[in-house]
């Protein structure tokens, strides 16, 4: 099951969509872990052509008792969904979703807490980009290739936080 796990990851990342969802299928076929069996359920949701039919597998799976735990990945997924077709509100409320829901400071919450900073600080919405940086830079690694940026934009931005309380009040 593993090889054909890494399979699907070499094809998807190929950009061969098609053989992928088939390498990810023949795996289910093989009952896997149920870790690995998730994972592969997450990319076929994201290989599907269809947004709206991935959008309802994903939802599908989040409504499941034993994906509990994972609801931050499921979420994650549908928000990088949104993210893709240029949808940033929705994008963003699946991304804060799955940071709320998160119940493992991990990899996985990081780079969503990065993405949703990124939004907000692309959109000038400073206050709210602040604390995903702050957050993110608590989970990261300072060997992480991202740590530095992230680690400087968080700082930049608490100063600017405070300056811009201070003009509001």
């Amino acid at each position: 099951p593993r090889f054909q796990f890494v399979l699907g990851q070499l094809y998807q990342m190929l950009g061969e969509k098609t053989l992928a969802k088939q390498a990810y299928e023949k795996l289910l076929k093989m009952q896997p872990s149920n870790e690995m069996d998730f994972n592969a359920r997450l990319r076929i949701a994201q290989l599907n052509p269809s947004n709206k039919e991935a959008i309802k597998q994903l939802t599908q799976m989040a409504k499941l008792d034993k994906n509990k735990d994972l609801l931050d990945q499921i979420y994650g997924t549908i928000g990088h969904i949104y993210l893709a077709q240029k949808d940033t509100t929705k994008a963003i409320e699946y991304y804060n979703k799955a940071i709320e829901s998160s119940t493992q400071n991990g990899l996985e919450k990081a780079n969503i807490l990065v993405i949703a900073g990124d939004i907000y600080y692309q959109q000038r919405d400073y206050i709210k980009a602040s604390p995903c940086y702050k957050e993110a830079t608590q989970i990261l690694s300072a060997e992480s290739e991202q740590y530095a940026r992230i680690q400087r934009r968080s700082e930049t931005l608490d100063e600017l936080v405070v300056e811009y309380s201070v003009v509001q009040l």
